[in-house]
């Protein structure tokens, strides 16, 4: 479904943001893209949606590559959910932000009236369609904005740091909503959250702009090295894990190393 080609980006004449990036995500993958402040995956976000245009190297979804021919009907196909739940919202009530997109797609009043019920009622939000988004917490915020994104019908969703600025509360709301989600849309998250990665089929690692791994979570964590140089900090359970192993006194319980392991990458 998506497929990056020795992708470059230059933001000037001399810093590239992103250095000869190359992967595929197949239809119905979740895959998450982490990495430091600056690393670079914002602006691949950006680059995947054609906010910008790469200066080397291609992009191609479902074999289109991206350019001013195609770049309105690939944007049909891709979903973004920001950081900022409060930058979201457009409409003066819930129901008036969910029908935004589809007011602009000139969907028929009474079918979308159907369609703002059923992802209303899928981010559980049915209950709040009157309220004013002001009034809704940070979690209730993101829900509007996901239902407003899925109420599209777009087969990729690009998460962009979009639980970074939420409670604990919220982030498990979200990351729940996610996961709910799972195999039914192409779904990209772009995070620092690393137990949030934990959760996605696979992980992409950027590092001053260059994919330093691609893999599942299971072997991404075992690269501590590689993690710490890419200034990024392990989940807490794994941290337990190995300094588990690394304790001679308990070095040898087997299955207590197993159960932190199982822990750590809980799904």
């Amino acid at each position: 479904m998506i497929s990056v080609k020795e992708v470059h980006f230059l933001y000037n004449k001399e810093t590239y943001a992103i250095k000869g990036v190359s992967f595929d995500i197949p239809e119905g993958q979740w895959v998450s893209i982490i990495g430091h402040n600056g690393s670079g995956k914002s602006t691949l976000s950006k680059l995947l949606n054609g906010l910008v245009r790469a200066n080397k190297g291609e992009i191609l979804i479902d074999g289109e590559p991206i350019n001013d021919d195609t770049i309105n009907n690939i944007r049909k196909k891709i979903g973004i959910v920001f950081q900022n739940p409060d930058n979201q919202f457009i409409g003066v009530t819930v129901k008036h932000d969910i029908a935004f997109g589809l007011e602009n797609r000139c969907i028929k009043r009474d079918e979308m009236e159907d369609i703002i019920l059923e992802y209303a009622k899928k981010v559980e939000m049915d209950k709040f369609l009157k309220m004013e988004p002001n009034k809704l917490s940070g979690g209730q915020k993101q829900r509007v904005a996901i239902a407003g994104v899925l109420a599209c019908n777009p087969s990729i969703i690009i998460f962009d740091e979009s639980t970074s600025m939420l409670d604990p509360e919220g982030v498990n709301e979200i990351t729940s909503l996610i996961e709910s989600l799972k195999g039914s849309r192409t779904i990209i998250t772009i995070t620092h959250d690393l137990n949030l990665a934990a959760k996605s089929d696979r992980i992409l690692v950027l590092n001053e702009g260059h994919l330093v791994s691609d893999d599942v979570p299971e072997e991404t964590f075992k690269k501590i090295d590689l993690l710490k140089k890419a200034k990024l900090d392990i989940p807490f359970n794994l941290k337990v894990y190995n300094n588990a192993l690394n304790n001679e006194k308990i070095n040898n319980k087997k299955e207590l190393m197993d159960l932190l392991w199982e822990l750590s990458l809980a799904k």
